[in-house]
C-alpha cells in the first residue's frame, strides 16, 4: 500500500506530525539503505558471502553467514536509539517528543530482544536433539527455569544456574534432584569459548562449568503495535506480551483475528500455522454472517 507523502495512509499515520519530519520520516528504508550497501561492499570485498534479510531468523538480519552462524545488523541512528550524545542523526524531533521516545524504546528493546533469541537456545524441542547427551545449562530468568531445567535434563546432564533471580522451592528442589539437574547459585560472569561454540561458563568464584549449550527463554516484544493502535486485549505470556484470543483467534476487536506467535503462548511454526489457517476461516465466516445480519436489519 503506497504510504508516500499525500496519501490518504500517510495522512492518518503521520497526524499531528510537523510536514517537515514527516515528509522526512517516510523516505528512509528499512533496508537496501546507503550504509547496508557500504557494508554489504566492504564485507563482500573481503572474501564473504552472505544471504540478505532472512526473514526466518528473528529481526530478519541486513546480512546472514549461514555456514559461520553469524549475522549483521545494520541499524539507524534515529530509529534504534544511537546512544552518543553528539550523534545528530539520532536527535529526537522537538515535535511530539513523547511519540518519538517511546517508538525508538520500543525498537531498542525489539533490538534486544531479537539479539537474545539468536545468541541463546530457548526450545528443548527445537535445540535439544542437536546437543544430545553433552553438558547443558539453563540460565534463570523468572520460575519458569524450572519447567526448562526439568526438559532439558533429558538432552543430557543439566545444571540450573539461579543468578539471584530464581529461588526454587524445597519441593522444586527435590524434583530438580530427582531429575538429576544441579542447581548452582554462584553467578555466572563470563561464557567461554570461541563463538558460536559454547565450552562453559566461568563463575563469580572462579570456577568454570563445562557446557556445550546455555539454554533460557528471552525476552519477546511485539514486532509492531497495530493490535495496541486497534485497541486489542494483550495477556501475560511465558516470554512477553500475547494478543488475547478465544479459540476461533478472534480478538477482543469484534472482526479483528490474530495468529502466530504473536497469540501465542509457544512461539512455533506448525502451531502458527494452524492458528492461522483457523483465523482465516473465521475472519471469512465473520465477514460472511456480519453482511447477512447486516442485510436483514
Amino acid at each position: 500500500m503506497d504510504d508516500a507523502p499525500g496519501t490518504k495512509r500517510h495522512a492518518r499515520r503521520w497526524k499531528d506530525v510537523d510536514p517537515a519530519v514527516s515528509e522526512a520520516m517516510s523516505r528512509v528504508r528499512s533496508k537496501n539503505t546507503a550504509p547496508e550497501m557500504t557494508v554489504r561492499r566492504m564485507v563482500h570485498a573481503m572474501g564473504y558471502r552472505f544471504r540478505l534479510h532472512r526473514k526466518d531468523l528473528p529481526g530478519s538480519p541486513d546480512l546472514v553467514f549461514p555456514s559461520r552462524r553469524k549475522v549483521i545488523f545494520v541499524h539507524g541512528c534515529f530509529w534504534h536509539g544511537h546512544e552518543d550524545p553528539n550523534c545528530r542523526r539520532a536527535r529526537i524531533p522537538k515535535s511530539r517528543v513523547e511519540f518519538w521516545s517511546a517508538k525508538v524504546k520500543r525498537n531498542k528493546q525489539r533490538d534486544a530482544a531479537n539479539i537474545d533469541a539468536l545468541t541463546a537456545s530457548g526450545c528443548p524441542y527445537c535445540h535439544g536433539y542437536e546437543l544430545n547427551q553433552r553438558p547443558l545449562g539453563v540460565l534463570a530468568r523468572d520460575q519458569m527455569a524450572f519447567h526448562q531445567a526439568m526438559l532439558v535434563q533429558d538432552w543430557g546432564t543439566t545444571t540450573l544456574f539461579t543468578q539471584g533471580l530464581f529461588s526454587p522451592t524445597s519441593e522444586q528442589v527435590a524434583a530438580l534432584s530427582s531429575r538429576g539437574v544441579k542447581v548452582e547459585h554462584t553467578q555466572i560472569v563470563e561464557l567461554v569459548g570461541n563463538a558460536p561454540t559454547l565450552d562453559g561458563v566461568r563463575l563469580a568464584d572462579g570456577r568454570t562449568i563445562e557446557l556445550s549449550a546455555l539454554f533460557t527463554l528471552p525476552r519477546t516484544v511485539p514486532a509492531s503495535d497495530l493490535a495496541e493502535r486497534l485497541g486489542c486485549l494483550f495477556e501475560d505470556g511465558p516470554t512477553g506480551p500475547i494478543i488475547s484470543t478465544d479459540e476461533r483467534r478472534q480478538t477482543s476487536v469484534p472482526g479483528v483475528f490474530a495468529a502466530g506467535d504473536a497469540a501465542s503462548p509457544m512461539p512455533q511454526a506448525t502451531l502458527a500455522a494452524a492458528a492461522g489457517v483457523i483465523a482465516a476461516g473465521s475472519a471469512h465466516q465473520s465477514i460472511i454472517f456480519a453482511g447477512a445480519e447486516a442485510g436483514r436489519k
